[in-house]
C-alpha cells in the first residue's frame, strides 16, 4: 500500500530554482525600538558563528537574533572612523570591511578591528581620498580600494603598494571628487574598475593600472563611452557581468571567460528604477533579485543556453527603500532598508501525505513515487507507469494524471522532475527528457544536437 503514498516535505526558504514573491508578512522588521542603532541600513554580513552585522548611516550593529550591541566611533583609534556608514563586504572567509569615509576592518575569527587610510600630505585634504566606494580582498590577504580620489593597493600587513590619484594636487582643493564608481573582478590577477573617466584595469601582480582600449576586451567595446550614456555593472562571478543600459532599456550579459554577449529588452523604465543604489542577489545560477533605484525589488530570470533575460516587471516590496539584499546561512533573505533590517521568517518543515486515488491505483498496480516539484499551487509527482500525477498543493487533493505515450511507449515511466522556469518543467522519463508547461499542458521531446 505504501507505495502509492506520497511524503511530502514542504520547506518555506530562498534557494529555489525560481524566485519566491517577497510580501512584507513574509518578513520580521527590526528597527530602533528592537536596538538597531539607525533604521537606515546599509550593509549586512553574516559571519561564520551565526552573528549579522548590519551597517547604518548612525553606527555599526552586531545582532545575535535577539539582541543588538551598537558600535560608534569614538576616541579608540581601532574604533569606527564615523558613524556614518554606507556598506560593507567580505575580504576573505574571516575578514569585512566597513567602509564610507575610510575603511574599517573586522576579522571575525579574533575580534580585532582596525581602521585603513589612504594617507595624503596635506591632512585637511585627506578625508577626500577616504570617501571609498568600495573595497575587495582576495587571497593573498592583499586590500584593493576604490574611492572617490582613485584606487589603491594596500598588503595583508596594510602597507600602501600602488596608489592611482586621479586628481592632481593643484586640483585637490578645488574639486568634488567623484573618481571611483565600481570595482569588479575579472579573473584572478585583474580588477576592472569603473570609474567617471571610463574604464580601467589593474593588474595585480604587476601593480599596474591602465585605462582599457578598444580591443583589449572585445566584449566591452560598446561600454567604452561611459559614463556617457549612464551604465550601471553588476557582477555575478569573475569575469561575468550584467550590465544596464539605462537609456536603451536593455541588459547586457558579458561573460569575458567564455566569450559571451546577449542582450535583452527590459519591460520597465530603467531610468526611473535602477541606479547607483541598486544592488544584485543571485539566488541561483539563473534567478536574480535586484533592487530598485528609489523603492522595492525586481526579479528576473536568466537563461545560460539562449542568453535571454526574462524581467519580471512587478516591483516587490515597494513600501521599503531597499539598500542591500542578502542571502544568510540559513538560506532566508535578509534585505536592510530606510525602515530597518527585514529577515525572512523562519518556518517549520511540514510532512503531509496523500496518495493515488484507489481507480489509478487498481489500474497501474506497480507503480511508485520517484520524484515531486512544486510549482505555483500544484504539487507534481513522478510515477512510474501513471506518468505525471497531479495534485492541488492547498488541500493535497489529486486532480489528474498527464500521460505521455503519445510521444512513445516508455514516457509513462517518470523517474525525475526539475523546474527550467516558473512554467516549464522538465520532465525525465525512461528513454528521453520531455518540457512540459504547467500553463497550458503542452509537451515537447527534447531532441539532442547532432
Amino acid at each position: 500500500m505504501y507505495r502509492y503514498v506520497l511524503f511530502i516535505l514542504l520547506l518555506c526558504c530562498t534557494a529555489q530554482l525560481y524566485a519566491q514573491p517577497l510580501k512584507p508578512a513574509d518578513f520580521d522588521q527590526y528597527t530602533t525600538a528592537n536596538g538597531l542603532s539607525d533604521n537606515a541600513v546599509n550593509g549586512i554580513a553574516e559571519d561564520a558563528k551565526g552573528y549579522i552585522w548590519l551597517t547604518t548611516l548612525w553606527g555599526l550593529n552586531r545582532f545575535d537574533g535577539n539582541r543588538f550591541i551598537n558600535y560608534y566611533s569614538n576616541n579608540d583609534s581601532n574604533s569606527i572612523p564615523s558613524n556614518d556608514l554606507w556598506d560593507l563586504n567580505w575580504l576573505d572567509d574571516k575578514r569585512f570591511a566597513i567602509y564610507g569615509t575610510a575603511v574599517h576592518i573586522v576579522n571575525t575569527a579574533t575580534a580585532a578591528q582596525q581602521n585603513l587610510f589612504i594617507p595624503y600630505h596635506e591632512k585637511k585634504h585627506q578625508f577626500k581620498f577616504n570617501m571609498t566606494m568600495k573595497v575587495m580582498g582576495d587571497e593573498g590577504g592583499n586590500i584593493y580600494v576604490l574611492s572617490r580620489s582613485g584606487f589603491y593597493h594596500f598588503t595583508k600587513n596594510h602597507e600602501l603598494i600602488s596608489r592611482f590619484d586621479y586628481y592632481k594636487d593643484n586640483e585637490v582643493p578645488l574639486h568634488h571628487f567623484v573618481f571611483g564608481a565600481e570595482l569588479l573582478e575579472i579573473d584572478k590577477t585583474r580588477l576592472l574598475i569603473i570609474s567617471v573617466n571610463g574604464l580601467y584595469v589593474y593588474d595585480k601582480s604587476k601593480k599596474r593600472l591602465e585605462r582599457v582600449k578598444a580591443g583589449d576586451f572585445p566584449l566591452l567595446d560598446e561600454f567604452m563611452s561611459y559614463p556617457d550614456p549612464p551604465l550601471y555593472f553588476f557582477q555575478v562571478r569573475p569575469g561575468e557581468f550584467f550590465v544596464f543600459k539605462i537609456n536603451d532599456n536593455l541588459v547586457v550579459h558579458v561573460d569575458l571567460q567564455q566569450k559571451k554577449r546577449s542582450a535583452s529588452k527590459v519591460p520597465i523604465d530603467l531610468r526611473a528604477e535602477i541606479g547607483w543604489r541598486s544592488k544584485l542577489l543571485a539566488i541561483n545560477d539563473s534567478c536574480f533579485y535586484i533592487t530598485g533605484q528609489q523603492s522595492g525589488i525586481y526579479t528576473f530570470y536568466f537563461n545560460r543556453e539562449t542568453g535571454s533575460v526574462k524581467f519580471d516587471p512587478a516591483k516587490q516590496l515597494e513600501i521599503f527603500s531597499c539598500n542591500t539584499i542578502v542571502k544568510g546561512r540559513d538560506g532566508r533573505l535578509m534585505i536592510g532598508t530606510n525602515k530597518g533590517l527585514l529577515r525572512q521568517k523562519l518556518q517549520k518543515p511540514v510532512v503531509e501525505t496523500t496518495m493515488l486515488p484507489a481507480g489509478l491505483q487498481e489500474q497501474y498496480p506497480n507503480t511508485r513515487f520517484d520524484d515531486i516539484y512544486l510549482s505555483g499551487d500544484k504539487i507534481y509527482a513522478a510515477t512510474r507507469e501513471a506518468g505525471l500525477a497531479v495534485f492541488d498543493k492547498a488541500s493535497f487533493n489529486f486532480e489528474r494524471n498527464i500521460l505521455f505515450n503519445h510521444i512513445d511507449a516508455g514516457s509513462n515511466y517518470v523517474r525525475a522532475l526539475a523546474g527550467i522556469d516558473a512554467k516549464t518543467l522538465m520532465v525525465g522519463v525512461q528513454g528521453r527528457l520531455i518540457l512540459f508547461n504547467t500553463i497550458t499542458g503542452s509537451t515537447t521531446p527534447v531532441i539532442p544536437r547532432g
